[in-house]
């Protein structure tokens, strides 16, 4: 009888193993899809989910990579640098920490409350603006291309 109960149980852990394979490509397709749209901070606020529901997926790294580019589009990278510090040594060592705790005080936690322009504003004091992302391009390709 207690082999039994213990098939059951574990042919039911992977019954829930199996419906959350669709549950995670669902939240996937989401965030590609804001992403796409081009809604940034509906996008990094999806992969954030995303990476806190399925931190040993497959797609961590695709994650990971698309976060940082949300991020760039959404001009925080300057602004989180000033607030807690040169982040390239981390991003080096692997180390996100530092910049999922500010992104968490400053963008996650109010983020519900206003749209991108609003929280941008909030956030860095200024508008949304292409200029702290070519300024960024510039400093760092400029030297290499000569341009």
């Amino acid at each position: 009888m207690i082999s039994f109960i213990v098939c059951v149980l574990l042919l039911l852990g992977g019954a829930e193993q199996a419906a959350a394979a669709p549950a995670e490509n669902d939240l996937f397709a989401e965030a590609e899809s804001r992403y796409l749209g081009r809604n940034y901070a509906a996008a990094l606020e999806t992969y954030d989910a995303f990476a806190a529901a399925y931190p040993l997926s497959e797609r961590i790294a695709d994650v990971q990579y698309r976060r940082v580019v949300c991020l760039y589009r959404l001009e925080r990278y300057r602004d989180a640098v000033q607030l807690i510090g040169d982040l390239d040594g981390d991003f080096r060592r692997g180390e996100f920490g530092r910049l999922k705790g500010w992104l968490n005080e400053k963008v996650h936690r109010p983020g519900q409350r206003w749209r991108a322009g609003e929280l941008c504003r909030r956030v860095t004091g200024r508008p949304l603006s292409h200029k702290p992302l070519i300024a960024y391009l510039r400093g760092k390709y400029g030297p290499l291309y000569d341009i």
